[in-house]
């Protein structure tokens, strides 16, 4: 009698089980179909040094050892550079802005942060080690213009001791980006 009782609750439980399945694949197929995908548009575009120059009236100068070079607008009013430097991927970003901000859109709980000169121009300059051991840096300024400028460096094979040396790279490269002199 035991075995024949556990045997129907068994049998009971699996024709439940396979019930609750075929009708949650029915809700979910008939969602899928009925319900249109949510498409949220890209503010990002292509774009060139000619239309940052005609929109902010400034470009960057874009290194001449720089490979892959894109130039992009987001929102149409902040212009973004990426590039790869002698290995190290890089983002140039400028915006008008009515004070100093942080554009480059990039949030972590940084491990230093420091106040330099990037040329006449006061900056910040912000470290942290990421997932892969590389060292990510960047430099924020506002220029007399009034346009905030940013440069990010995701620098391979540096560690926290490093971050002298990774400041002055910074710092001197987007002096060359943005046409400041050096420190």
């Amino acid at each position: 009698m035991k075995m024949f009782v556990f045997s129907s609750i068994r049998r009971t439980l699996r024709l439940f089980l396979a019930s609750v399945l075929f009708f949650l694949m029915t809700v979910f197929l008939s969602c899928h179909k009925s319900c249109p995908a949510v498409r949220i548009p890209n503010p990002m575009a292509v774009s060139s040094s000619e239309e940052c120059l005609g929109v902010l009236g400034k470009m960057f100068i874009v290194p001449a050892e720089a490979d892959d070079v894109s130039w992009f607008s987001i929102s149409g009013s902040l212009y973004q550079l990426s590039f790869t430097w002698r290995g190290i991927s890089c983002i140039a970003r400028m915006e008008k802005t009515t004070s100093a901000e942080d554009i480059s859109g990039i949030h972590y709980s940084w491990e230093r942060i420091t106040k330099e000169n990037a040329g006449s121009y006061s900056a910040e300059t912000k470290y942290v080690t990421i997932e892969d051991g590389s060292i990510l840096a960047v430099c924020n300024f506002y220029d007399n213009d009034g346009i905030s400028c940013s440069l990010s460096m995701n620098v391979p094979g540096l560690g926290p001791g490093d971050t002298d040396d990774i400041r002055k790279l910074l710092i001197n490269f987007a002096g060359d980006i943005w046409g400041l002199s050096p420190e």
